[in-house]
């Protein structure tokens, strides 16, 4: 549910005399899409006859198209999300439609939006919320003081992560957020730079023993 999809397969009902038109259209979005994407992926397009009794039509997944996806709002100071949603698992079992949406917020106010603007626009499915935490906001503490003399070139920023950290800040534990340098998270090419982890790991072990005096 949280990691970047690597493969789909998509199948899509249309009439014979519209087929080649639905193929060269198809082929210029996904050249369009990969013209400005790092990953380039494959595309592969099988003809078969598909069971009318199959799948399901526009007018059911109507709400679907009506979502906004992404950061909603970015925040004015950092310019990082601190509102978002995103479509992430369909399925089709049955002739019934699932889905799941992720959504996060910094602040409770901002996740209460969310949950009332997706039961609105979802109210004609049975909903379910699940995997729910704590929003966390940022703000001045000692810790983040001591990981300040730590780190030479530190930069204080927010992010719109935290399920960790979520679970200590409710609590009324000091708690930010660092981590080793990694690129492509949440992907099968997610990579973790060897030697910047072992530096974090030094750096980490100086901001317990400061912490601790």
């Amino acid at each position: 549910m949280n990691s970047i999809p690597f493969n789909a397969d998509v199948e899509i009902a249309v009439k014979q005399s519209d087929l080649t038109a639905s193929i060269e259209t198809i082929n210029s979005v996904y050249k369009l899409f990969t013209q400005f994407s790092n990953d380039k992926g494959s595309l592969s397009i099988q003809q078969h006859i598909l069971d009318s009794n199959q799948g399901v039509i526009y007018q059911d997944i109507i709400e679907l198209t009506q979502l906004d996806q992404g950061a909603l709002i970015l925040h004015e100071q950092y310019n990082v999300p601190t509102l978002s949603t995103s479509l992430t698992i369909v399925k089709l079992n049955n002739n019934q439609i699932t889905f799941s949406l992720l959504s996060r917020s910094n602040s409770a106010l901002g996740m209460e939006f969310i949950q009332q603007t997706l039961n609105k626009l979802f109210k004609n499915y049975k909903q379910e919320l699940s995997q729910f935490y704590n929003c966390w906001e940022p703000k001045p503490s000692n810790l983040l003081e001591t990981v300040k003399q730590v780190y030479k070139d530190f930069k204080i920023t927010i992010v719109h992560a935290g399920y960790e950290t979520s679970y200590l800040v409710q609590n009324e534990i000091e708690a930010v957020s660092i981590g080793p340098e990694i690129h492509n998270p949440h992907s099968i090419h997610e990579e973790l730079h060897i030697a910047k982890f072992i530096e974090f790991t030094k750096d980490l072990q100086k901001i317990v023993e400061e912490y601790a005096k």
